[in-house]
This record gives structure tokens, C-alpha cells and sequence, in this order.
């Protein structure tokens, strides 16, 4: 039970980020109709990088998958390549959030689901 600490907390980690960055796509019509959550209550940019440190938290506490036995080096190999992607990804969009969030948030859905199916296939190697 004690395997799925870290890959229960990285994918909880990750899931915040990704919503946090949600409220930043919502933000003009949460304040219209008076919604508080962590973009109006702290502003875009500091929303911006709660989720986006939030989301590369998750994605280097996940490595510890493998340092800790919990997962093999074929998870290792696509968590650093997501990881990689991810922290590209967040720069591009830190210079010009306004127009990109939509296309970044798309994207961490697909690593989520790359994530899910590295960690299966890693766990069913260990086996």
C-alpha cells in the first residue's frame, strides 16, 4: 500500500496544477458572477504559476517512482521525455498565457493519460 503514496500524491499534485490553471481560463466570467477561487482571489499571473509549478512538482515527484523501486526504466525514460516537454511547454506558455492556455491545458490531459499508461505498463513489468 505504501507503493502508491507517491504515485497517489504526484497525480493529485498534477490534477491541482491543471485546475488551478482552469480558473485562469475562467477567470473574466468567475468575476462576473463572483466566484472565488485562486485567479480572482490572487490574480492570472500568480494562478499561472501556482499551476504550472504545481503540474512540473508532480511530473519530478513521479521520478521517484523509479528511485524508490516502485516503477521500472521504461516509466523513467517517458516521465523525463514528459517532464522535458512539460517544462518547454510551461515557458511558452509563461511569454503569452492569454492565447496558449487552452492548447497547454489540452495538452497535460494528453500527459496525464501518457503518464496513466507508462505507470501501467512500468508496475506490469515489475511484476
Amino acid at each position: 500500500m505504501e507503493r502508491l503514496i507517491i504515485p497517489t500524491l504526484a497525480t493529485f499534485i498534477y490534477i491541482f496544477g491543471r485546475e488551478v490553471l482552469k480558473t485562469v481560463e475562467d477567470v473574466s466570467g468567475d468575476e462576473m458572477y463572483g466566484v472565488s477561487n485562486i485567479a480572482t482571489c490572487w490574480g492570472e499571473t500568480r494562478a499561472l504559476w501556482v499551476g504550472v509549478i504545481s503540474i512540473v512538482t508532480a511530473l519530478v515527484l513521479a521520478l521517484f517512482q523509479y528511485f524508490l523501486n516502485i516503477n521500472n526504466i521504461f516509466f523513467l525514460i517517458v516521465d523525463l521525455l514528459i517532464l522535458t516537454c512539460q517544462i518547454i511547454l510551461a515557458f511558452w506558455l509563461l511569454l503569452d498565457y492569454k492565447t496558449r492556455l487552452s492548447i497547454f491545458l489540452h495538452f497535460s490531459a494528453l500527459i496525464m493519460l501518457a503518464i496513466t499508461i507508462s505507470f501501467s505498463i512500468g508496475v506490469i513489468g515489475r511484476s
